[in-house]
């Protein structure tokens, strides 16, 4: 009876404050902003490679440092996607100059790497090893691909967008903003899998990239 009365209560409560929400929302906004994932760009482009060829002592070790690179090129390539949108509705020209600026850093990781794969002494290498080393080259390349269609096709089609003093309905660009944080999203769980090889999120990554490719394709209906 004590639990029932306190959510009867609580219930009484919820359906008075109801017709107030919508005058208070604006404030409780102001006070209480949005939390995102934002990078600090500046301490992104401060580091530098973490690949010290001298370091590679064994198989595993060589391992740790390349996949510490992929960290570190994955949080270039988030830091360039988190102001895709800010393109599309403002045409900031200092985050679009950010970005490619961020994009120079994305390419040196990618030479750095497949230089570090190239070099890696196939003697002490074992098939398993090799393979991985391998597959984290891959994984860099995508990487950068992912980078240079931001800096080469994303930016363009903005720059034309506010040329032609366009813009998108209101569906279509809440569309774009679904798709985009869930890129974001994407992203952080790539990284989860890369630190911890885990199957199940891998699993999960797969059936996103699934449905983002739905989402795109529905996208491009009339």
């Amino acid at each position: 009876m004590l639990i029932n009365a306190h959510i009867a209560f609580n219930a009484s409560l919820l359906v008075l404050a109801l017709p107030f929400c919508g005058l208070l929302r604006g404030s409780f906004e102001a006070l209480l902003p949005d939390q995102t994932d934002k990078v600090d760009v500046s301490v992104l482009t401060r580091l530098e490679t973490t690949l010290v060829p001298a370091s590679f002592g064994t198989p595993t070790q060589a391992l740790a440092s390349l996949k510490r690179e992929l960290l570190r090129m994955t949080e270039l390539v988030k830091a360039m996607l988190h102001p895709v949108m800010d393109f599309y509705s403002t045409g900031a020209k200092e985050q679009i100059r950010t970005v490619q600026d961020l994009n120079i850093k994305v390419n040196g990781c990618l030479t750095q790497i497949r230089v570090i794969v190239a070099g890696l002494p196939t003697k002490v290498m074992t098939r398993q090893s090799g393979s991985a080393a391998r597959d984290m080259l891959e994984y860099a390349v995508r990487l950068e691909d992912a980078g240079d269609v931001r800096t080469e096709r994303l930016t363009v089609l903005a720059a034309r967008l506010h040329e032609a003093q366009g813009s998108f309905s209101k569906e279509r660009w809440q569309e774009l903003q679904a798709m985009h944080e869930a890129i974001l999203a994407n992203m952080k769980l790539a990284s989860n899998v890369l630190i911890s090889d885990d199957v199940e999120s891998a699993q999960l990554l797969n059936i996103e990239k699934t449905e983002m490719k739905r989402a795109e394709q529905a996208c491009l209906l009339p």
